[in-house]
């Protein structure tokens, strides 16, 4: 129930059990005042028939004297009039008693008693009593007088309980659900007009106050989301820019033999002791290797390139054997043999950024290169498969692309496991790590709704398990 219905009704009800209590002792009241009026015509008509009945019970004799006393009872209407002789062993009532009966079934009376003492005439009473017939009458007037005046006053209280209830109370309550109700939906720009100066008024008052904290409150974590997204975009670049620094070292090697093949073959060809068909031999060479240094260089700009997030279709097959090819140099330099075990082609798309995901896949690979420094085997390994997300973690099972990069390096110890995704934490010398590629990569793919996973034995090597939703799967 509303509270402005709920304070009319309280605001009724006793008013309401107040009219009624007033109405039953107005009722009472007019009773009793009635009844008391029958006791004393009764008394009256008594005095004025007792002296007269005894001088006719002295003068002529008790029988004269009833007879007239019958004839008077005749002539008094609803009034009853007898004689009560003293009888030996009965106690009249007291002089002028009066008692309210009713005898056989009928209507109540009130009697009235005036004792007879006199010389000559044997010791009674007159009982003089009439019937209460117009008491339901009185009641009923006085029920529906009271009744009326009730009404007119209920309907004045109920007007003002209405104007105080719902005016006063019920409407401003109203509009400060509603706007209790914006400010859970979000939207803390509406403020009330406030124009009283009580306790409504005071919480209106509060709440637009909690909108002004809710708002500077809501910019501030956007500013802080803002500059937090910023530092998170400059960790991951210069997390990119510390691979492109190793993958530099590595492509030195690759991009050297080209360079010496178009430095000979230009050499050749500006000695000017080549025929035309020699010539253009040396030149389509020179073609060729620059066209291959080329697509090297670009590679690693692409790689460096900061960029933002845009999600799309990606062949993970496809981005695989590109970051392979990348880092193919790197893995040479340290005796590192690199293979990539494909998924099915239809199995192998998912819904991502390629930057980020191939960002995530190098980290790997690279972690994986540097964890052999006497060489070894490096596999990445694409399957498809249902799989459930470690306790706590955000994603719902369901279908998921897993990125298995295993290597057979010296693993990591049991206690670091748990570590391993923590900013700065390192395993690797000073200098060889800044122990931010796993938190990079890890938050790369908690983004994308998914989760890593990691198996490894100390001097058994290590084997993280990238699990990304596929295309069209909700996560």
């Amino acid at each position: 129930m509303k509270l402005g219905r709920k304070i009319t009704l309280l605001f009724l009800l006793p008013f309401i059990g107040l009219l009624v209590m007033l109405a039953y002792r107005a009722a009472h009241r007019e009773i009793g005042i009635y009844e008391s009026q029958i006791a004393v015509d009764l008394k009256l008509a008594g005095r004025a028939l007792r002296p007269t009945f005894v001088e006719i019970w002295r003068v002529e004799g008790e029988t004269r004297a009833l007879h007239v006393l019958a004839k008077s009872d005749d002539q008094l209407g609803d009034m009853v009039v007898r004689w009560v002789p003293a009888e030996s062993g009965q106690e009249l009532p007291p002089d002028e008693a009066v008692r309210l009966d009713s005898a056989n079934g009928e209507k109540r009376r009130v009697f009235v008693w005036l004792h007879v003492a006199e010389q000559g005439v044997t010791p009674g009473a007159l009982e003089l009593s009439q019937t209460l017939d117009q008491e339901a009458e009185l009641v009923r007037w006085v029920v529906r007088d009271k009744a009326l005046t009730s009404l007119g006053a209920v309907l004045v209280a109920l007007a003002l309980s209405l104007v105080v209830g719902l005016g006063f109370i019920g409407r401003p309550i109203k509009e400060l659900v509603l706007q209790a109700r914006r400010i859970g939906e979000g939207d803390t720009s509406s403020r009330l007009v406030v124009s009283r100066q009580d306790e409504i008024g005071d919480l209106g008052h509060e709440l637009n106050a909690m909108c002004d904290r809710l708002e500077a409150a809501r910019k501030k974590l956007l500013a802080e989301a803002e500059a937090r997204l910023r530092t998170v975009g400059q960790v991951r670049h210069a997390d990119r820019l510390k691979t492109v620094g190793k993958l530099a070292a590595g492509l030195a090697h690759e991009l050297g033999t080209p360079l010496n093949v178009v430095s000979g073959r230009a050499k050749m060809i500006a000695s000017g002791r080549l025929v035309s068909e020699v010539a253009i031999e040396n030149a389509t060479i020179i073609h060729g290797q620059a066209e291959r240094m080329t697509r090297i260089i670009r590679q690693l700009l692409d790689f460096a390139r900061r960029g933002r997030a845009n999600k799309a279709k990606v062949d993970l097959n496809k981005l695989s054997q590109r970051v392979l090819d990348l880092l193919t140099p790197l893995a040479k330099k340290r005796g590192v043999v690199v293979e990539l075990d494909a998924a099915d082609g239809a199995e192998a798309v998912l819904d991502a950024d390629e930057g980020q995901i191939e960002q995530v896949l190098s980290n790997l690979v690279v972690n994986g290169i540097d964890a052999m420094s006497e060489g070894g085997e490096l596999v990445v390994r694409i399957r498809s498969e249902a799989a459930s997300p470690p306790a706590g973690s955000d994603p719902n099972p369901g279908d998921y692309l897993r990125i298995d990069v295993q290597d057979s390096g010296a693993g990591i110890r049991k206690e670091d496991i748990d570590r391993v995704f923590e900013p700065f934490f390192t395993t690797k010398d000073v200098g060889q790590g800044t122990g931010l590629g796993l938190s990079v990569a890890h938050g790369i793919v908690r983004d994308h709704g998914g989760w890593i996973a990691v198996q490894s034995e100390e001097n058994g090597g290590s084997c993280f398990s990238v699990y990304l939703p596929r295309a069209g799967e909700t996560v």
